[in-house]
């Protein structure tokens, strides 16, 4: 490398930098200087998000209302402080196929304990209890065999829990067998074998070392415990209930396991409440005894959760079920102290909702939980123990000791205050000094949970029935209601908290929807069954309670969202399947606090309007209320900038109460008010569009008060305003609008939609003017509204819009010739190559032209730039400049090409216009049908002569046809024909103006528009002809001229086209789809035509003969096999041309398939073979697999005119769709995942709907679905296809829903049991492949 010559050293780096093609040269506008000084500049510090504060007893919890800055946030450096969380598609691909395999499992578990309660009440003794062992035994064998195995353990563990429930089953079973004189067992022998099985399931869950089988044996254990309670009542209940909790507790402390510490307090809870709540039930055999001892109730409920207590503050570190199953779904991942107490208090509030008519009792079972769990809390949050023990342990038992002396002895306190009572006063008291004395260490998540807590609570205690009842109208709840509100709204603004300002906004709409919908669904209930008194639900309220309430809730909100509305309901934080659709809801503001509790609150006032508790002043004063506050706060700015969505919504509402419930007026005001207020005060608004809006909903508003729609008066049937002063408020709203827009339309870009808007509000302005009662002064006054907007509206916007239009036209046209000017002073200089060659503006109409881009030639790679900056090439420099005019003046050579430019970029590179390039992209598509195209067509292909006339001539004549058909139906046929005539006379002028000005007609789907415009016309004249008086089923004669003319049309619209190739194939997709439109709206709107695929040519139905009805049925089907001939003729002809395919698989399949719904048979079959041969040759399984659905549509037509072949039909589709089942198992090994889709849809189409039409809703229907499932379940996993194993998964829902169906009507147990095992079946042999195959598929 020494040894080399400066002089080669520097030819290597020359061709280097001249291979490399150079680069932009900035020496000119950048100093050195500067650009070292800005290198040592220090970087910006980035700024570390403060570390969030952890709750461990409520662990990472799902926040709706989360605020700050979420994971993935990108900052304005550019850089991502928190990592984002997988989305639910990354999740869904990576976790989605195990999660789905575990509910497979789960699914196996209840499947197998169903199959093994129908073998012990179905079969025989015998049978059963052969078939039980051996199905536990089979069950041992796999537990054994896949536990070991670390990817087969789920599944073994699962086997395991099904062997042990048939076990107990067959265990119960034995109760009621008589076999060999020792069965039945007594239930004392009984209660023995389920115990000794209990401990062989415990001793097998230390065996297999799993918590699942552990759990299985102590919810057994209670469930003992629940069936002793028949035997030895409320004592035996709540001595199973301990033993058992104990047992659950005691396994969990020895094996160090949350997940059965977590069950147990959950378990224990919910089991205590289910039997405090019991009203004597019985599931199956197994009778829920209630507890009517009120103190062996609070005793056991106390003592347990005590337990509970301890329990879930040892494990509150451990990981649980429950705690994973949330974090699943994408709520987070709770504590196993929140969510255990969290499932506990279920069944706590069930107990104390059985006992709310005692109100000390009921408040004394909460001081005591509360007291429990406040003490556990702290525990977990680090208080010193000693400071929550040692006053709780010393307290907490004196207070039970007094209760249980004072219950004995009888006695009550001074003042006649009960034992419930002091112990409720004592509890409230001790838990006060405790949570008060440690109130820094509550985390928001227990404040705002609490007041949601408080609110049930405060429901259920505090008795609200209406004052005609002769309660106190909710007064006393609403007012407790609304101190809780304000608290949460103080600490909110406190402590800066969006969880507490979410709870403020959103819970009292919540609550008042709640509560409306139980007693909607309450009175439903009590009208079928008296049996349980919930006349109105668990709440009565008084409207105008109810409406001070909501208006108080209203105000409410403004000072809460002033600080915290940017805050707002987050469902994109981690709801797994909701996170793109909450980030797009996000994203657009519409959950942000301000949005959702406007949208809240319409939906109340909507609901509790449903009766008539709700006076209509109070309605108007509600919703006005609301407008005002919105809209105040989007005129100061402080709202979130989306005006135009939150009057929509707020318009629908007016329009839905006003159409429900009248007051006419008050509504038309408000939206006046509120959209006029936007546009005199509101800033960043479209004028446009909120002007459009105003006068759109008044149009809507004026329409349904002029209907006269019955109506709810919520007036005591009354009305707000007599009819003319409605017209009066009418009136003054369309003038206060039409002042707001008017003087602004001349300066508005958007002219069409408020100038349509605003002519449809005057239209319905004058129609309501109109009606009776009404003046002739008021009609007047519309009348010169309506003239006066529109001389203005003419003389201000449609000048300007047609000069608009000629102005644009013209700038192109110059544009072009500038850029050609500038290119041909290029040339002339000879220092670049043309921009854009003249073959280069010529499109192939080959097949690469519909998808490549235009190619520039020269070999050399060409840079097309957005921007309309021009270049000059120069020895191997581009120089670039701002304007044509700068670059013509440096290539005429007046003035150095080096001053004018304003930077040059050194290397091979080639420019080219864009405005060329952009225009032929554009007219890309045009060439797939037109050929090739020529500069000017290429350049303003896109200019059409518009025959507004024609098509305004085309239109009256199709106008007044209608109106001559429907007068005269009897003629349609002439009218047809004379519509026709006369409008190819005034289509043959269109073309001639078109060709004299060498212009084409605009393209409707490869068809000119006048000729588009005239079939679609005559095919609206033939339709109404068969809803003519005139028209009737065996007269049929109109079709057939209706199918000549447009024929006859169709064949003009080809003459004198160069590109036959393309326009034919169009040509005959539009014939086909109008006489399909028509006969199919004949058939179903009119029904004087008979049904496609139903018809009969040779039998004339009543009032019709050959002529009328044989034979243009023929004729059709003649003409059909014209197109199907040519259809196949003209795709030769392509083929051979070596043309792309028209359109597609969908195309061919769709064409077929309308040719088979038209033909009487014949043709349908010729149309069937073609295209399965043309669809071979494309090798389009799609197109086949609609043609093979075609063939049961031409057999079904072939049906109708042979007798016999009609009860083949279902053999046919269950034929196919068995055909197409085993070519998507043949597509497996054969390695065509392309065809399998197809034959699934087919299969899925033919299959379960062959058999429903041949057995109905029957156990053959469930199997056959649960054949489809297995099939293409087991096809997407050999395939690694997730498509196929969602649909196999959908297909196994479908199969338990006709299973569920099937099961209500008349089954026997025996096709119950094989449908049962078939199911049994598909899930373990889904949930082994899954398995086996899972980390193929996570991949996947």
């Amino acid at each position: 490398m020494g040894d080399e010559s400066p002089d080669e050293d520097d030819s290597v780096i020359r061709k280097r930098a001249f291979d490399m093609g150079g680069g932009l040269d900035l020496s000119n506008f950048l100093n050195e200087d500067i650009v070292e000084e800005t290198k040592q500049l220090p970087s910006p510090k980035t700024e570390q998000p403060e570390k969030e504060v952890v709750d461990e007893a409520m662990g990472d919890i799902f926040d709706p209302f989360a605020d700050g800055p979420q994971p993935g946030d990108v900052q304005r450096d550019g850089t991502i402080h928190l990592p984002p969380e997988m989305d639910s598609i990354t999740e869904l691909a990576t976790t989605g196929e195990k999660r789905l395999h575990w509910g497979i499992m789960v699914g196996m578990i209840l499947v197998y304990s169903i199959v093994g309660w129908l073998v012990g009440t179905t079969l025989d003794p015998i049978i059963g209890l052969i078939g039980l062992l051996g199905l536990a035994t089979l069950g041992f064998v796999l537990g054994e065999r896949w536990v070991p195995d670390p990817a087969m353990r789920m599944l073994g563990i699962t086997w395991v829990i099904i062997t042990m429930k048939l076990l107990y089953g067959l265990a119960i079973d034995l109760g009621h067998w008589e076999l060999w004189g020792v069965f039945p067992l007594d239930p004392t022998m009984l209660g023995g074998v389920l115990l000794a099985l209990v401990g062989l399931n415990v001793w097998i869950s230390y065996h297999h070392d799993e918590d699942a089988i552990a759990a299985q044996a102590t919810l057994v254990l209670l469930a003992i415990g629940s069936g002793a309670g028949a035997v030895y009542g409320q004592i035996g209940v709540a001595a199973g209930i301990i033993v058992a909790t104990l047992l659950l507790h005691g396994l969990a402390w020895h094996r160090k396991s949350g997940n059965l510490a977590s069950l147990g307090i959950a378990a224990s809870n919910l089991w205590i409440g289910m039997h405090a709540f019991s009203n004597n039930w019985t599931v199956g055999a197994l009778e829920i005894v209630p507890f009517d001892d009120l103190l062996l109730l609070f005793l056991l409920l106390g003592g347990i959760n005590a337990l509970n207590a301890a329990m879930a503050a040892r494990f509150s570190a451990e990981k649980n079920w429950f705690s994973d199953g949330l974090q699943l779904v994408g709520l987070g991942r709770p504590g196993l102290w929140s969510v255990s107490i969290g499932l506990g208090m279920i069944g706590a509030l069930l107990a104390i909702s059985a006992n709310r008519a005692e109100t000390s009792y009921a408040l004394a079972l909460i001081m005591m939980l509360l007291a429990c769990f406040s003490g556990s809390y702290l525990v977990v949050r680090k208080v010193p123990k000693s400071r929550v023990l040692t006053p709780l342990s010393t307290a907490l038992p004196a207070l039970i000791l007094i209760l249980i002396i004072q219950i004995s002895a009888s006695f009550t306190a001074p003042f006649g205050i009960g034992a419930y009572e002091v112990f409720a006063v004592g509890a409230a008291i001790l838990t006060a000094f405790i949570l008060l004395s440690n109130q820094s260490l509550v985390s928001d998540h227990v404040l705002w949970g609490g007041s949601l807590v408080l609110i049930l609570l405060m429901t259920i205690l505090i008795p609200a029935t209406p004052s005609a009842q002769g309660g106190d109208g909710a007064l006393v709840l609403f007012i407790a209601l609304g101190a809780i509100h304000l608290g949460t709204a103080a600490l909110a603004l406190l402590r800066k908290s969006p969880s507490l300002a979410g709870v403020t906004i959103l819970a009292p709409w919540l609550w008042v929807l709640f509560i409306s919908f139980w007693a909607m669904g309450a009175q439903t209930f009590n009208a079928a069954n008296q049996s349980w008194e919930l006349a109105t639900g668990v709440v009565g309220w008084d409207g105008y309670y109810l409406v001070a309430y909501l208006v108080v809730v209203t105000i409410l909100q403004y000072p809460v969202n002033k600080a915290l509305g940017e805050s707002g309901v987050n469902l994109a934080a981690r709801l797994v399947g909701l996170s793109e659709v909450g980030a797009r809801l996000r994203d657009s503001g519409l959950l942000k606090l301000w949005n959702i509790g406007f949208i809240l609150s319409l939906i109340i006032w909507i609901v509790v309007t449903r009766g008539t508790d709700v006076s209509g002043y109070g309605l108007i004063v509600g919703l006005a209320v609301v407008l005002a506050i919105n809209i105040f706060a989007e005129c100061r700015g402080e709202h979130q900038d989306n005006p135009r969505t939150l009057m929509v919504l707020f318009g629908i509402t007016t329009l839905l109460l006003q159409w429900r419930n009248g007051l006419d007026a008050a509504w038309m005001l408000m939206i006046v008010g509120g959209l006029g207020s936007l546009v005199l005060f509101s800033k960043n608004i479209e004028t446009e569009d909120i002007l459009s809006l105003l006068m759109g909903f008044l149009t809507a508003q004026t329409v349904i008060f002029s209907l006269d729609q019955r109506t709810t008066s919520l007036l005591d049937g009354e009305q707000l305003l007599p009819t003319e002063s409605t017209g009066w408020v009418i009136l003054i709203s369309v003038l206060l609008t039409l002042a707001l827009y008017l003087p602004r339309a001349g300066k508005m870009e958007k002219l069409l939609k408020p100038a349509a808007s605003s002519a449809l509000m005057l239209m319905a302005t004058i129609w309501a003017m109109a009606a009776d009662g009404m003046t002739f002064t008021q009609l007047s006054i519309s009348a010169l509204m309506f003239v006066g907007s529109a001389i203005w509206l003419a003389a201000q916007g449609e000048l300007r819009a047609e000069l608009k239009a000629v102005g644009a036209r013209d700038e192109r046209r110059s544009r072009m010739e500038r850029i050609d000017e500038v290119q041909r002073s290029l040339e002339a200089s000879g220092s670049m190559q043309s921009l854009l060659q003249p073959e280069q503006l010529s499109l192939p109409s080959g097949e690469h032209s519909t998808s490549s881009p235009l190619v520039v030639s020269g070999g050399q790679e060409s840079a097309i730039s957005g921007s309309s900056e021009l270049t000059l090439n120069e020895a191997s420099k581009t120089y670039h400049f701002d304007s044509e005019e700068a670059a013509a003046a440096a290539a005429s050579g007046d003035v150095s090409i080096e001053h004018m430019s304003q930077a040059k970029s050194v290397g091979a590179i080639k420019t080219v216009a864009p405005e060329l390039y952009m225009q032929a992209e554009r007219m890309r598509k045009r060439s797939k049908r037109r050929g090739e195209l020529t500069r000017e067509e290429m350049l303003y292909g896109d200019i059409h002569h518009k025959p507004v006339i024609v098509l305004a001539f085309i239109a009256s004549i199709i106008l007044f046809g209608v109106y001559t058909v429907w007068s005269f139906g009897s003629a349609s046929a002439g009218i047809l024909v004379v519509s026709g005539a006369i409008s190819l006379v005034l289509i043959g002028i269109s073309r001639w103006r078109a060709s004299s000005n060498n212009l084409s007609l605009p393209d409707v789907l490869g068809i000119e528009t006048p000729f588009a415009a005239t079939i679609a016309g005559l095919t609206l004249m033939q339709i109404t002809g068969r809803l003519a008086a005139g028209a009737s089923l065996g007269n049929q004669l109109d079709f057939g001229v209706f199918a000549i003319i447009v024929l006859l049309i169709i064949g003009i619209s080809l003459t004198g086209r160069k590109d036959l190739v393309h326009r034919i194939p169009a040509a005959i997709e539009w014939y086909v789809a109008t006489l399909l439109v028509s006969r199919i709206a004949g058939a179903m709107m009119a029904g004087t035509m008979p049904m496609p695929v139903l018809t009969d040519p040779f039998t004339p139905l009543e009032g019709g003969d050959t002529l009328s009805y044989t034979v243009p049925w023929l004729l059709v089907e003649g003409v059909l096999l014209a197109c199907v001939v040519g259809w196949d003729w003209i795709e030769a002809v392509r083929r051979r041309h070596e043309l792309p395919d028209f359109h597609g698989a969908a195309g061919r399949g769709g064409w077929v398939a309308s040719v088979a719904m038209l033909s009487i048979g014949p043709v349908a079959i010729i149309a069937i073979v073609l295209g399965l041969r043309r669809s071979i040759q494309w090798q389009q399984p799609a197109a086949v697999g609609i043609i093979v659905l075609s063939t049961v549509i031409a057999a079904r037509s072939l049906a109708s005119w042979f007798d016999g072949l009609v009860e083949f039909i279902p053999h046919l589709m269950i034929i196919l769709g068995l055909i197409s089942l085993a070519c998507l198992v043949l597509s497996v090994p054969m390695r065509k995942p392309g065809w399998s889709a197809t034959w699934s849809w087919d299969a899925h189409l033919l299959l379960p709907l062959g058999v429903l039409l041949l057995t109905g809703i029957s156990a053959f229907l469930v199997i056959s679905l649960l054949t489809l499932s297995l099939t293409i379940w087991v096809a997407g996993i050999l395939q690694l296809r997730r498509s196929l194993r969602v649909w196999g998964a959908a297909d196994l829902v479908l199969a338990l829903v006709v299973a569920a169906l099937a099961a209500q009507g008349e089954i026997n147990t025996n096709s119950l049991l094989l449908m049962g095992i078939a199911l049994g079946l598909e899930l373990g042999i889904i949930a082994w492949l899954g398995q086996k195959h899972e980390g193929q598929m996570a991949i996947d």
